[in-house]
Protein backbone atom coordinates (compact mmCIF):
# COMPACT_ATOMS: atom_id res chain seq x y z
CA UNK A 1 0.00 0.00 0.00
CA UNK A 2 1.42 3.39 -0.95
CA UNK A 3 0.97 6.42 1.25
CA UNK A 4 -1.75 7.95 -0.90
CA UNK A 5 -3.81 4.77 -0.72
CA UNK A 6 -3.28 4.68 3.02
CA UNK A 7 -4.52 8.25 3.29
CA UNK A 8 -7.64 7.37 1.27
CA UNK A 9 -8.20 4.37 3.54
CA UNK A 10 -8.06 6.61 6.57
CA UNK A 11 -10.44 9.17 5.04
CA UNK A 12 -13.02 6.50 4.20
CA UNK A 13 -12.74 4.99 7.66
CA UNK A 14 -13.16 8.37 9.36
CA UNK A 15 -16.31 9.14 7.30
CA UNK A 16 -17.79 5.72 8.09
CA UNK A 17 -17.08 6.19 11.80
CA UNK A 18 -18.92 9.53 11.65
CA UNK A 19 -21.96 7.73 10.21
CA UNK A 20 -21.72 5.15 12.98
CA UNK A 21 -21.65 7.93 15.58
CA UNK A 22 -24.77 9.36 13.99
CA UNK A 23 -26.59 6.01 14.26
CA UNK A 24 -25.62 5.64 17.93
CA UNK A 25 -26.81 9.17 18.65
CA UNK A 26 -30.07 8.46 16.80
CA UNK A 27 -30.62 5.37 18.96
CA UNK A 28 -29.94 7.26 22.18
CA UNK A 29 -32.23 10.12 21.17
CA UNK A 30 -35.10 7.65 20.64
CA UNK A 31 -34.65 5.64 23.82
CA UNK A 32 -38.16 6.67 24.96
CA UNK A 33 -39.86 6.76 21.55
CA UNK A 34 -42.75 4.22 21.46
CA UNK A 35 -42.26 1.55 18.82
CA UNK A 36 -38.72 2.63 17.88
CA UNK A 37 -36.47 -0.23 16.79
CA UNK A 38 -32.77 0.04 17.60
CA UNK A 39 -30.64 0.50 14.50
CA UNK A 40 -27.31 -1.15 13.85
CA UNK A 41 -24.73 -0.88 11.12
CA UNK A 42 -23.48 -3.63 8.84
CA UNK A 43 -19.78 -3.37 8.02
CA UNK A 44 -17.50 -5.28 5.67
CA UNK A 45 -13.84 -5.10 4.88
CA UNK A 46 -12.79 -3.92 1.43
CA UNK A 47 -10.50 -6.49 -0.18
CA UNK A 48 -7.68 -5.49 -2.52
CA UNK A 49 -8.56 -5.34 -6.21
CA UNK A 50 -5.96 -8.02 -6.97
CA UNK A 51 -4.84 -10.66 -4.54
CA UNK A 52 -1.08 -10.73 -4.37
CA UNK A 53 1.92 -10.67 -2.14
CA UNK A 54 2.31 -6.90 -2.32
CA UNK A 55 -1.38 -6.02 -2.13
CA UNK A 56 -2.93 -4.70 1.12
CA UNK A 57 -6.51 -4.24 2.29
CA UNK A 58 -8.45 -1.06 1.63
CA UNK A 59 -10.26 -0.62 4.95
CA UNK A 60 -13.97 -1.10 5.56
CA UNK A 61 -17.29 -0.05 4.07
CA UNK A 62 -20.61 0.63 5.77
CA UNK A 63 -22.92 -1.39 3.58
CA UNK A 64 -26.22 -1.06 5.46
CA UNK A 65 -28.18 0.34 8.40
CA UNK A 66 -30.66 -2.17 9.78
CA UNK A 67 -33.27 -1.95 12.48
CA UNK A 68 -33.35 -4.80 14.96
CA UNK A 69 -36.87 -6.20 14.79
CA UNK A 70 -38.70 -9.50 15.21
CA UNK A 71 -41.61 -9.65 12.80
CA UNK A 72 -43.18 -12.58 14.66
CA UNK A 73 -43.27 -10.64 17.97
CA UNK A 74 -44.51 -7.52 16.19
CA UNK A 75 -47.32 -9.42 14.48
CA UNK A 76 -48.38 -10.89 17.82
CA UNK A 77 -48.49 -7.41 19.35
CA UNK A 78 -50.63 -6.11 16.48
CA UNK A 79 -52.92 -9.13 16.78
CA UNK A 80 -53.25 -8.71 20.56
CA UNK A 81 -54.06 -5.01 20.14
CA UNK A 82 -57.32 -6.06 18.46
CA UNK A 83 -58.47 -7.88 21.58
CA UNK A 84 -57.23 -5.18 23.91
CA UNK A 85 -59.10 -2.52 21.96
CA UNK A 86 -62.27 -4.60 22.11
CA UNK A 87 -62.18 -5.40 25.82
CA UNK A 88 -60.96 -1.95 26.88
CA UNK A 89 -64.00 -0.46 25.19
CA UNK A 90 -66.34 -3.25 26.31
CA UNK A 91 -65.20 -3.01 29.93
CA UNK A 92 -65.67 0.76 30.05
CA UNK A 93 -69.07 0.52 28.37
CA UNK A 94 -70.26 -2.17 30.79
CA UNK A 95 -69.11 -0.05 33.73
CA UNK A 96 -71.41 2.70 32.46
CA UNK A 97 -74.33 0.27 32.25
CA UNK A 98 -73.67 -1.08 35.74
CA UNK A 99 -73.73 2.47 37.07
CA UNK A 100 -77.29 2.85 35.78
CA UNK A 101 -78.42 0.12 38.18
CA UNK A 102 -76.47 1.11 41.27
CA UNK A 103 -78.33 -0.50 44.17
CA UNK A 104 -75.88 0.51 46.89
CA UNK A 105 -77.68 3.64 48.09
CA UNK A 106 -81.17 2.22 48.57
CA UNK A 107 -82.50 4.04 45.51
CA UNK A 108 -82.35 1.19 43.00
CA UNK A 109 -85.11 -0.73 41.26
CA UNK A 110 -84.94 -3.65 43.71
CA UNK A 111 -85.50 -1.37 46.68
CA UNK A 112 -88.23 0.44 44.79
CA UNK A 113 -90.00 -2.86 44.08
CA UNK A 114 -89.86 -3.86 47.76
CA UNK A 115 -91.19 -0.45 48.75
CA UNK A 116 -93.95 -0.69 46.14
CA UNK A 117 -95.41 -3.91 47.57
CA UNK A 118 -94.84 -2.77 51.16
CA UNK A 119 -97.00 0.28 50.40
CA UNK A 120 -99.81 -2.04 49.28
CA UNK A 121 -99.52 -3.96 52.54
CA UNK A 122 -99.64 -0.69 54.48
CA UNK A 123 -102.70 0.42 52.51
CA UNK A 124 -104.38 -2.89 53.31
CA UNK A 125 -104.12 -1.97 57.00
CA UNK A 126 -105.74 1.43 56.36
CA UNK A 127 -107.74 1.04 53.14
CA UNK A 128 -109.86 4.16 53.68
CA UNK A 129 -107.05 6.49 54.78
CA UNK A 130 -106.44 9.11 52.06
CA UNK A 131 -102.86 10.05 53.15
CA UNK A 132 -101.94 6.37 53.02
CA UNK A 133 -103.45 6.07 49.56
CA UNK A 134 -101.67 9.25 48.44
CA UNK A 135 -98.36 7.88 49.73
CA UNK A 136 -98.86 4.66 47.77
CA UNK A 137 -99.58 6.56 44.54
CA UNK A 138 -96.69 9.00 45.02
CA UNK A 139 -94.14 6.28 45.75
CA UNK A 140 -95.44 4.08 42.92
CA UNK A 141 -95.13 7.01 40.52
CA UNK A 142 -91.51 7.59 41.62
CA UNK A 143 -90.81 3.89 41.14
CA UNK A 144 -92.21 4.04 37.60
CA UNK A 145 -90.09 7.08 36.81
CA UNK A 146 -86.99 5.30 38.08
CA UNK A 147 -87.77 2.35 35.84
CA UNK A 148 -88.52 4.66 32.89
CA UNK A 149 -85.23 6.50 33.38
CA UNK A 150 -83.22 3.29 33.61
CA UNK A 151 -84.56 2.16 30.25
CA UNK A 152 -84.23 5.58 28.63
CA UNK A 153 -80.66 6.00 29.88
CA UNK A 154 -79.76 2.72 28.21
CA UNK A 155 -81.23 4.10 25.00
CA UNK A 156 -79.08 7.18 25.51
CA UNK A 157 -76.04 4.91 25.82
CA UNK A 158 -76.97 3.27 22.53
CA UNK A 159 -77.04 6.70 20.90
CA UNK A 160 -73.62 7.50 22.34
CA UNK A 161 -72.15 4.22 21.14
CA UNK A 162 -73.68 4.79 17.71
CA UNK A 163 -72.01 8.21 17.48
CA UNK A 164 -68.71 6.66 18.60
CA UNK A 165 -68.98 4.12 15.79
CA UNK A 166 -69.05 6.96 13.27
CA UNK A 167 -66.03 8.59 14.94
CA UNK A 168 -64.03 5.35 14.90
CA UNK A 169 -64.80 4.81 11.21
CA UNK A 170 -63.33 8.26 10.54
CA UNK A 171 -60.27 7.34 12.62
CA UNK A 172 -59.78 4.06 10.76
CA UNK A 173 -59.90 5.84 7.40
CA UNK A 174 -57.36 8.42 8.56
CA UNK A 175 -54.89 5.78 9.75
CA UNK A 176 -55.47 3.65 6.63
CA UNK A 177 -54.52 6.62 4.47
CA UNK A 178 -51.31 7.06 6.50
CA UNK A 179 -50.44 3.36 6.08
CA UNK A 180 -50.97 3.56 2.31
CA UNK A 181 -48.71 6.62 2.14
CA UNK A 182 -46.04 4.89 4.25
CA UNK A 183 -46.22 1.82 1.99
CA UNK A 184 -45.37 4.03 -0.97
CA UNK A 185 -42.54 5.87 0.84
CA UNK A 186 -40.99 2.63 2.09
CA UNK A 187 -41.07 1.07 -1.37
CA UNK A 188 -39.49 4.19 -2.90
CA UNK A 189 -36.77 4.42 -0.23
CA UNK A 190 -35.78 0.79 -0.45
CA UNK A 191 -35.97 0.86 -4.23
CA UNK A 192 -33.51 3.78 -4.14
CA UNK A 193 -31.13 1.91 -1.88
CA UNK A 194 -31.92 4.08 1.14
CA UNK A 195 -32.75 2.71 4.61
CA UNK A 196 -36.45 2.95 5.55
CA UNK A 197 -36.08 1.90 9.18
CA UNK A 198 -37.84 4.90 10.72
CA UNK A 199 -40.66 4.60 8.18
CA UNK A 200 -41.04 0.92 9.04
CA UNK A 201 -41.30 1.78 12.74
CA UNK A 202 -43.89 4.46 12.01
CA UNK A 203 -45.94 2.03 9.92
CA UNK A 204 -45.73 -0.60 12.66
CA UNK A 205 -47.18 1.93 15.10
CA UNK A 206 -49.99 2.82 12.69
CA UNK A 207 -50.78 -0.88 12.22
CA UNK A 208 -51.12 -1.24 16.00
CA UNK A 209 -53.32 1.84 16.15
CA UNK A 210 -55.69 0.66 13.43
CA UNK A 211 -55.91 -2.84 14.94
CA UNK A 212 -56.95 -1.35 18.26
CA UNK A 213 -59.84 0.38 16.49
CA UNK A 214 -60.97 -2.50 14.27
CA UNK A 215 -59.96 -6.14 13.91
CA UNK A 216 -57.54 -6.63 11.02
CA UNK A 217 -55.63 -9.25 9.08
CA UNK A 218 -52.23 -7.96 7.93
CA UNK A 219 -50.06 -9.40 5.14
CA UNK A 220 -46.64 -8.25 3.90
CA UNK A 221 -45.55 -8.14 0.27
CA UNK A 222 -41.92 -9.25 0.01
CA UNK A 223 -41.40 -7.60 -3.37
CA UNK A 224 -41.95 -4.02 -2.15
CA UNK A 225 -42.26 -4.60 1.64
CA UNK A 226 -45.77 -3.10 1.67
CA UNK A 227 -48.42 -4.03 4.22
CA UNK A 228 -51.88 -5.15 3.12
CA UNK A 229 -54.62 -4.56 5.69
CA UNK A 230 -57.90 -6.47 5.61
CA UNK A 231 -61.03 -5.68 7.62
CA UNK A 232 -63.84 -8.26 7.84
CA UNK A 233 -62.02 -10.30 5.17
CA UNK A 234 -61.97 -7.41 2.68
CA UNK A 235 -58.99 -5.26 1.66
CA UNK A 236 -58.85 -1.89 3.39
CA UNK A 237 -55.28 -0.99 2.37
CA UNK A 238 -53.52 -2.50 -0.63
CA UNK A 239 -50.14 -0.82 -1.26
CA UNK A 240 -51.12 2.83 -1.81
CA UNK A 241 -54.86 2.23 -2.34
CA UNK A 242 -57.46 2.64 0.42
CA UNK A 243 -60.98 1.22 0.29
CA UNK A 244 -62.49 3.56 2.86
CA UNK A 245 -65.10 2.66 5.46
CA UNK A 246 -68.36 4.59 5.68
CA UNK A 247 -71.53 4.60 7.77
CA UNK A 248 -75.07 4.37 6.42
CA UNK A 249 -78.22 4.69 8.53
CA UNK A 250 -80.21 1.48 8.98
CA UNK A 251 -83.90 2.34 9.02
CA UNK A 252 -84.77 -1.12 10.36
CA UNK A 253 -82.47 -0.73 13.38
CA UNK A 254 -83.55 2.56 14.97
CA UNK A 255 -81.74 4.49 12.23
CA UNK A 256 -78.39 3.48 13.71
CA UNK A 257 -75.15 3.48 11.72
CA UNK A 258 -74.16 0.37 9.80
CA UNK A 259 -70.54 0.07 8.67
CA UNK A 260 -69.77 -0.33 4.96
CA UNK A 261 -66.53 -0.75 3.03
CA UNK A 262 -65.90 0.59 -0.45
CA UNK A 263 -64.89 -1.73 -3.25
CA UNK A 264 -62.76 -1.11 -6.31
CA UNK A 265 -65.95 -1.17 -8.34
CA UNK A 266 -69.59 -1.38 -7.40
CA UNK A 267 -71.54 -0.31 -4.34
CA UNK A 268 -70.15 -0.42 -0.77
CA UNK A 269 -70.66 -3.67 1.15
CA UNK A 270 -72.24 -3.91 4.60
CA UNK A 271 -69.69 -5.45 7.00
CA UNK A 272 -71.38 -4.51 10.30
CA UNK A 273 -71.97 -8.11 11.37
CA UNK A 274 -68.60 -9.32 10.03
CA UNK A 275 -66.38 -7.04 12.09
CA UNK A 276 -64.46 -8.91 14.77
CA UNK A 277 -62.42 -7.36 17.58
CA UNK A 278 -61.23 -3.82 18.06
CA UNK A 279 -63.19 -0.98 19.64
CA UNK A 280 -65.59 -0.99 16.69
CA UNK A 281 -66.68 -4.55 17.41
CA UNK A 282 -67.22 -3.71 21.10
CA UNK A 283 -69.39 -0.69 20.30
CA UNK A 284 -71.51 -2.63 17.81
CA UNK A 285 -71.90 -5.46 20.35
CA UNK A 286 -72.98 -3.04 23.08
CA UNK A 287 -75.39 -1.18 20.79
CA UNK A 288 -77.00 -4.13 19.00
CA UNK A 289 -76.63 -7.06 21.42
CA UNK A 290 -75.96 -6.22 25.06
CA UNK A 291 -78.11 -3.15 25.62
CA UNK A 292 -81.12 -4.58 23.69
CA UNK A 293 -80.78 -7.69 25.87
CA UNK A 294 -80.76 -5.63 29.08
CA UNK A 295 -83.65 -3.48 27.91
CA UNK A 296 -85.63 -6.60 27.05
CA UNK A 297 -85.03 -8.00 30.54
CA UNK A 298 -86.23 -4.73 32.02
CA UNK A 299 -89.27 -4.81 29.71
CA UNK A 300 -90.02 -8.39 30.78
CA UNK A 301 -89.97 -7.28 34.40
CA UNK A 302 -92.10 -4.16 33.82
CA UNK A 303 -94.65 -6.04 31.73
CA UNK A 304 -95.00 -8.82 34.32
CA UNK A 305 -95.49 -6.24 37.05
CA UNK A 306 -98.07 -4.25 35.07
CA UNK A 307 -100.01 -7.32 33.97
CA UNK A 308 -100.19 -8.96 37.39
CA UNK A 309 -101.09 -5.76 39.25
CA UNK A 310 -103.64 -4.59 36.65
CA UNK A 311 -105.30 -7.99 36.49
CA UNK A 312 -105.89 -7.93 40.24
CA UNK A 313 -106.74 -4.22 40.41
CA UNK A 314 -109.37 -4.45 37.67
CA UNK A 315 -111.42 -6.82 39.84
CA UNK A 316 -111.46 -4.42 42.80
CA UNK A 317 -113.60 -1.42 43.73
CA UNK A 318 -112.63 2.18 44.39
CA UNK A 319 -113.38 3.98 47.63
CA UNK A 320 -116.86 4.83 46.31
CA UNK A 321 -117.55 1.03 46.40
CA UNK A 322 -118.98 1.24 42.86
CA UNK A 323 -116.20 2.06 40.37
CA UNK A 324 -114.46 -1.08 39.10
CA UNK A 325 -112.56 -2.34 36.00
CA UNK A 326 -109.92 0.29 36.78
CA UNK A 327 -106.28 -0.15 35.71
CA UNK A 328 -103.54 0.76 38.16
CA UNK A 329 -100.91 1.07 35.43
CA UNK A 330 -101.82 3.10 32.36
CA UNK A 331 -102.81 1.26 29.19
CA UNK A 332 -103.12 2.72 25.70
CA UNK A 333 -106.56 3.10 24.15
CA UNK A 334 -107.15 1.13 20.97
CA UNK A 335 -108.00 3.40 18.04
CA UNK A 336 -109.21 0.63 15.72
CA UNK A 337 -112.79 -0.60 16.03
CA UNK A 338 -113.29 -3.91 17.81
CA UNK A 339 -115.97 -5.89 15.99
CA UNK A 340 -115.89 -8.85 18.40
CA UNK A 341 -117.54 -12.21 18.00
CA UNK A 342 -119.64 -12.46 21.16
CA UNK A 343 -116.76 -13.77 23.26
CA UNK A 344 -116.10 -17.36 24.18
CA UNK A 345 -113.26 -17.87 21.64
CA UNK A 346 -109.53 -17.21 21.60
CA UNK A 347 -109.80 -15.12 18.42
CA UNK A 348 -110.51 -11.40 18.55
CA UNK A 349 -111.59 -9.65 15.35
CA UNK A 350 -110.98 -5.99 14.53
CA UNK A 351 -112.25 -3.72 11.82
CA UNK A 352 -108.79 -3.11 10.32
CA UNK A 353 -105.24 -4.40 10.34
CA UNK A 354 -103.66 -4.13 13.78
CA UNK A 355 -100.04 -5.06 12.95
CA UNK A 356 -97.69 -2.44 14.37
CA UNK A 357 -100.13 -1.88 17.26
CA UNK A 358 -100.46 -5.32 18.83
CA UNK A 359 -97.83 -8.05 18.99
CA UNK A 360 -97.34 -11.48 20.45
CA UNK A 361 -96.90 -11.15 24.21
CA UNK A 362 -98.89 -7.90 24.53
CA UNK A 363 -101.81 -7.47 26.93
CA UNK A 364 -105.28 -6.40 25.83
CA UNK A 365 -108.15 -5.35 28.13
CA UNK A 366 -111.88 -5.26 27.33
CA UNK A 367 -114.62 -4.74 29.94
CA UNK A 368 -112.14 -5.08 32.79
CA UNK A 369 -110.82 -8.40 31.51
CA UNK A 370 -107.12 -8.64 30.54
CA UNK A 371 -105.77 -11.26 28.17
CA UNK A 372 -102.38 -12.03 26.57
CA UNK A 373 -101.79 -12.31 22.81
CA UNK A 374 -100.20 -15.71 22.26
CA UNK A 375 -99.53 -15.86 18.51
CA UNK A 376 -97.49 -13.68 16.13
CA UNK A 377 -99.33 -10.76 14.52
CA UNK A 378 -98.37 -10.54 10.86
CA UNK A 379 -98.66 -7.65 8.43
CA UNK A 380 -102.28 -7.17 7.41
CA UNK A 381 -103.76 -9.32 10.18
CA UNK A 382 -107.15 -8.14 11.44
CA UNK A 383 -107.40 -10.58 14.34
CA UNK A 384 -105.30 -11.78 17.26
CA UNK A 385 -105.12 -15.00 19.26
CA UNK A 386 -105.42 -14.74 23.05
CA UNK A 387 -104.70 -17.12 25.90
CA UNK A 388 -108.19 -17.24 27.45
CA UNK A 389 -111.58 -16.30 25.93
CA UNK A 390 -113.31 -13.12 27.06
CA UNK A 391 -116.80 -13.41 28.49
CA UNK A 392 -119.86 -11.35 27.65
CA UNK A 393 -118.53 -9.55 24.56
CA UNK A 394 -121.00 -8.37 21.94
CA UNK A 395 -118.73 -6.30 19.70
CA UNK A 396 -118.06 -2.59 19.55
CA UNK A 397 -116.61 -2.42 23.06
CA UNK A 398 -113.70 -0.10 23.72
CA UNK A 399 -110.36 -1.77 24.38
CA UNK A 400 -106.94 -0.96 25.83
CA UNK A 401 -103.55 -2.53 25.39
CA UNK A 402 -100.07 -2.58 26.91
CA UNK A 403 -97.07 -3.50 24.73
CA UNK A 404 -94.45 -5.90 26.00
CA UNK A 405 -91.76 -4.07 24.03
CA UNK A 406 -90.65 -0.82 25.68
CA UNK A 407 -92.76 -1.67 28.73
CA UNK A 408 -90.11 -0.33 31.11
CA UNK A 409 -89.88 3.06 29.41
CA UNK A 410 -93.69 3.36 29.14
CA UNK A 411 -94.76 2.16 32.60
CA UNK A 412 -96.85 4.89 34.27
CA UNK A 413 -99.63 5.13 36.84
CA UNK A 414 -103.15 5.45 35.40
CA UNK A 415 -104.05 9.14 35.07
CA UNK A 416 -107.33 8.71 36.97
CA UNK A 417 -105.49 7.30 39.99
CA UNK A 418 -102.79 9.97 39.80
CA UNK A 419 -105.51 12.62 39.93
CA UNK A 420 -107.50 10.98 42.72
CA UNK A 421 -106.15 8.27 45.03
CA UNK A 422 -109.71 7.34 46.05
CA UNK A 423 -109.82 5.55 42.67
CA UNK A 424 -107.43 2.93 44.05
CA UNK A 425 -109.33 -0.37 44.02
CA UNK A 426 -108.33 -1.79 47.39
CA UNK A 427 -111.65 -3.54 48.08
CA UNK A 428 -112.98 -6.79 46.71
CA UNK A 429 -116.54 -7.51 45.60
CA UNK A 430 -119.10 -7.76 48.42
CA UNK A 431 -122.45 -7.43 46.64
CA UNK A 432 -122.51 -9.14 43.20
CA UNK A 433 -125.38 -6.82 42.24
CA UNK A 434 -126.33 -5.87 39.75
CA UNK A 435 -124.64 -3.54 39.98
CA UNK A 436 -121.67 -5.17 41.71
CA UNK A 437 -120.14 -3.22 44.56
CA UNK A 438 -117.40 -3.39 47.17
CA UNK A 439 -117.36 -2.36 50.79
CA UNK A 440 -115.62 0.49 52.59
CA UNK A 441 -112.86 -1.01 54.73
CA UNK A 442 -112.58 -4.14 52.59
CA UNK A 443 -108.87 -4.69 51.83
CA UNK A 444 -109.08 -7.88 49.78
CA UNK A 445 -107.46 -6.51 46.59
CA UNK A 446 -104.76 -4.61 48.47
CA UNK A 447 -103.70 -7.84 50.14
CA UNK A 448 -103.84 -9.72 46.84
CA UNK A 449 -101.55 -7.18 45.17
CA UNK A 450 -99.17 -7.10 48.15
CA UNK A 451 -98.89 -10.89 47.85
CA UNK A 452 -97.71 -10.57 44.23
CA UNK A 453 -94.25 -9.88 45.67
CA UNK A 454 -93.89 -13.64 46.19
CA UNK A 455 -96.09 -14.87 43.33
CA UNK A 456 -94.56 -17.37 40.88
CA UNK A 457 -94.60 -17.31 37.08
CA UNK A 458 -95.26 -13.60 36.69
CA UNK A 459 -92.61 -12.87 34.04
CA UNK A 460 -92.73 -13.74 30.33
CA UNK A 461 -89.03 -14.17 29.55
CA UNK A 462 -89.25 -14.67 25.77
CA UNK A 463 -92.27 -12.55 24.87
CA UNK A 464 -94.34 -15.50 23.65
CA UNK A 465 -97.40 -14.85 25.79
CA UNK A 466 -96.55 -17.42 28.48
CA UNK A 467 -95.45 -16.40 31.96
CA UNK A 468 -92.63 -18.80 32.70
CA UNK A 469 -90.31 -17.32 35.36
CA UNK A 470 -90.58 -17.29 39.18
CA UNK A 471 -91.07 -14.14 41.23
CA UNK A 472 -90.47 -10.52 40.26
CA UNK A 473 -87.57 -10.06 42.75
CA UNK A 474 -85.94 -13.27 41.51
CA UNK A 475 -86.15 -12.16 37.90
CA UNK A 476 -84.80 -8.72 38.72
CA UNK A 477 -81.92 -10.32 40.60
CA UNK A 478 -81.13 -12.61 37.66
CA UNK A 479 -81.17 -9.64 35.26
CA UNK A 480 -78.75 -7.64 37.41
CA UNK A 481 -76.59 -10.73 37.86
CA UNK A 482 -76.31 -11.12 34.08
CA UNK A 483 -75.26 -7.49 33.69
CA UNK A 484 -72.70 -7.97 36.47
CA UNK A 485 -71.37 -11.18 34.90
CA UNK A 486 -71.01 -9.53 31.49
CA UNK A 487 -69.15 -6.65 33.09
CA UNK A 488 -66.89 -8.97 35.10
CA UNK A 489 -66.10 -11.05 32.00
CA UNK A 490 -65.19 -7.94 30.02
CA UNK A 491 -62.94 -6.76 32.86
CA UNK A 492 -61.29 -10.18 33.11
CA UNK A 493 -60.60 -10.30 29.37
CA UNK A 494 -59.24 -6.77 29.49
CA UNK A 495 -56.81 -7.66 32.27
CA UNK A 496 -55.82 -11.01 30.74
CA UNK A 497 -55.16 -9.51 27.32
CA UNK A 498 -53.41 -6.55 28.94
CA UNK A 499 -51.02 -8.91 30.72
CA UNK A 500 -50.27 -10.78 27.51
CA UNK A 501 -49.78 -7.53 25.59
CA UNK A 502 -47.41 -6.23 28.29
CA UNK A 503 -45.41 -9.45 28.09
CA UNK A 504 -45.11 -9.17 24.30
CA UNK A 505 -44.15 -5.50 24.44
CA UNK A 506 -41.47 -6.24 27.05
CA UNK A 507 -40.20 -9.05 24.87
CA UNK A 508 -40.08 -6.68 21.90
CA UNK A 509 -38.17 -4.12 23.96
CA UNK A 510 -35.64 -6.78 24.91
CA UNK A 511 -35.02 -7.43 21.21
CA UNK A 512 -35.60 -4.07 19.56
CA UNK A 513 -35.45 -1.53 22.36
CA UNK A 514 -32.57 0.85 23.00
CA UNK A 515 -30.29 0.24 26.01
CA UNK A 516 -28.43 3.39 27.03
CA UNK A 517 -25.73 1.28 28.72
CA UNK A 518 -25.17 -0.74 25.57
CA UNK A 519 -25.13 2.35 23.37
CA UNK A 520 -22.72 4.08 25.74
CA UNK A 521 -20.36 1.07 25.60
CA UNK A 522 -20.56 1.07 21.80
CA UNK A 523 -19.88 4.80 21.79
CA UNK A 524 -16.66 4.28 23.77
CA UNK A 525 -15.57 1.56 21.38
CA UNK A 526 -16.31 3.65 18.30
CA UNK A 527 -14.61 6.66 19.89
CA UNK A 528 -11.42 4.64 20.45
CA UNK A 529 -11.60 3.42 16.87
CA UNK A 530 -12.04 6.98 15.64
CA UNK A 531 -9.06 8.15 17.66
CA UNK A 532 -6.91 5.30 16.36
CA UNK A 533 -7.81 6.09 12.77
CA UNK A 534 -7.09 9.76 13.39
CA UNK A 535 -3.63 8.83 14.76
CA UNK A 536 -3.09 6.58 11.74
CA UNK A 537 -3.90 9.48 9.41
CA UNK A 538 -1.61 11.74 11.41
CA UNK A 539 1.27 9.31 10.90
CA UNK A 540 0.54 9.05 7.19
CA UNK A 541 0.46 12.81 6.98
CA UNK A 542 3.86 12.97 8.68
CA UNK A 543 5.34 10.44 6.29
CA UNK A 544 3.95 12.37 3.35
CA UNK A 545 5.61 15.52 4.66
CA UNK A 546 8.95 13.66 4.80
CA UNK A 547 8.36 12.33 1.31
CA UNK A 548 7.55 15.75 -0.06
CA UNK A 549 10.61 17.29 1.58
CA UNK A 550 12.84 14.69 -0.10
CA UNK A 551 11.38 15.81 -3.41
CA UNK A 552 12.48 19.38 -2.78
Amino acid sequence: MNLWSALELGKTSIMNQQKIFQIVGHNMANVNTPGYSRQSVQLENVPPPVIGVNQGGRGMNLIGIHSVRDRFINSQIVDRQQYQGKYDTLSNAMANIEALFDESHGLGISDGLTGFFNDWATAANQPTDIPTRNNLVTNANSFCQNLNNSSLRMTDQQEIFDANISDIVDGVNEIATEIASLNEKIAFAQGSGQPANDLLDLRENRLKDISQLVGTNIYYNSSNNSATVEVAGRPLVSFNTVNTLSVIRNTTNHNYNDVYIDQYTGTPIDITNDIENGSLDALITMRDVNIPKYKEMLDNFAFGLAYSVNTAHQTGFALDTVTTDQNFFEMSTGAIAFTGDGGGTTTLNFGAAIDGVLHQGDAITINGQTRIITAPVNVGDTSVTIDTPFTGLVGGESWEYFNHENAASNLTIDSAILADSSMLALSGEVDPGPPASGSVGNNEIALEIAALMDANNVVDTNNDGTFDYGTLPEYLHSAFAEIGNDSANAQYEKEANGSMLLFLENRRDEISGVSLDEEAADLIQYEKTYQAIAQFMGKINGLLDVLMSLGR
